[in-house]
């Protein structure tokens, strides 16, 4: 792509949705070759590709947030324990990524303990998972 606007004599990369729009190195390598990227800075794609730094950072700034855990879970207990707080049916995923691969919906918290599925996604993603209120029909808007 580089290559590329260097021919032509392009100035800026609009990187399109998903894929390249999410890769801060591919901004930042942008930015080093003083061409523009179309989005946002590379070190805000860094702060935002992990979700619980992003919540974070928007509670910090007063930012309305989906309630959910505060940081990473540590066993199904606290999940059970987080989510009869923040109500069910909650979500469980990964912190960083993955494109919805491994997303847990429980509803209840009998499911969450009896889950096979949501006790092997917590011990594998033990580090990265968090949880957030499930929202039936949600609205998902990316800039």
């Amino acid at each position: 792509i580089i290559s590329a606007c260097e021919i032509t004599g392009a100035q800026a990369v609009h990187p399109g949705y998903g894929f390249l729009s999410e890769i801060a190195s591919f901004a930042k390598m942008l930015e080093d070759h003083k061409l523009n990227f179309i989005g946002p800075k590379f070190q805000h794609i860094e702060m935002m590709g992990d979700k619980i730094q992003a919540k974070k950072i928007m509670n910090d700034f007063g930012v309305p947030v989906v309630p959910g855990s505060e940081g990473k879970i540590k066993d199904v207990d606290h999940a059970i324990r987080i989510s009869n707080e923040i109500g069910f049916p909650v979500l469980l995923k990964a912190s960083a990524g993955g494109g919805g691969r491994g997303m847990q919906i429980v509803k209840n918290d009998e499911e969450g303990s009896n889950c096979p599925s949501f006790d092997t996604l917590i011990n594998k993603y033990i580090k990265i998972a968090f949880l957030k209120s499930n929202l039936d029909t949600p609205l998902n808007f990316k800039f």
